[in-house]
């Protein structure tokens, strides 16, 4: 895609996936950012509506691995608009390593939401996926971690993660999903 750098006004060929990021000018030499907006021009997403209701189901049957699994897949349905964005493959992985895990989920969650949220917004619709939830879900994770050297609080917090938290963090982020994929309502027209 083709934009003009802010400080020479010259043409710049920069790729979707530069959006966010710096960008040196060819022309001038100087830096600037890639704006974010540029995004807009990637591929489609490929995401597909899920019952949420199925999706919690699915959850509580799994003990909670379902929708560990279920929402870092959904990073490979969304164009990577930054170098930074996980493949599903990575992002997967990387939330069953011991120990890096604890520190992942603060970003997969988070950026997850992030991406979500630039499809609806592309797509004139308001964001809803829940941002700062993701960071309640991590922060819980984290606790959860405790139950290796206090059994019994670090248990709690696993508990309220698993049977509270991450279904409704999981149904909201589909429900956003489900919002951007049937699109907005549009009226009926009388003849």
């Amino acid at each position: 895609m083709q934009i003009e750098c802010p400080r020479c006004n010259n043409p710049v060929t920069v790729r979707d996936r530069d959006a966010g990021t710096t960008y040196r000018c060819g022309m001038c030499g100087r830096s600037f950012v890639v704006p974010a907006d540029i995004a807009r021009k990637g591929r489609p997403h490929q995401l597909s509506t899920f019952p949420v209701a199925s999706l919690v189901l699915l959850h509580y049957i799994t003990a909670g691995m379902f929708s560990v699994i279920y929402l870092n897949l959904l990073h490979d349905k969304m164009p990577q608009l930054r170098r930074s964005d996980p493949s599903a493959t990575v992002a997967v992985g990387l939330s069953f390593v011991p120990g890096l895990n604890l520190i992942w989920f603060f970003f997969t969650y988070y950026r997850l939401c992030v991406r979500i949220n630039e499809q609806r917004r592309f797509n004139g619709l308001p964001e809803t996926a829940p941002t700062t939830l993701s960071a309640a879900v991590a922060l819980l994770t984290l606790g959860g971690a405790l139950a290796y050297v206090f059994p019994a609080p670090g248990l709690v917090v696993l508990g309220v993660l698993v049977l509270i938290v991450m279904p409704i963090f999981a149904g909201m982020v589909q429900n956003s999903i489900n919002g951007l994929v049937e699109g907005p309502a549009v009226p009926a027209v009388s003849i």
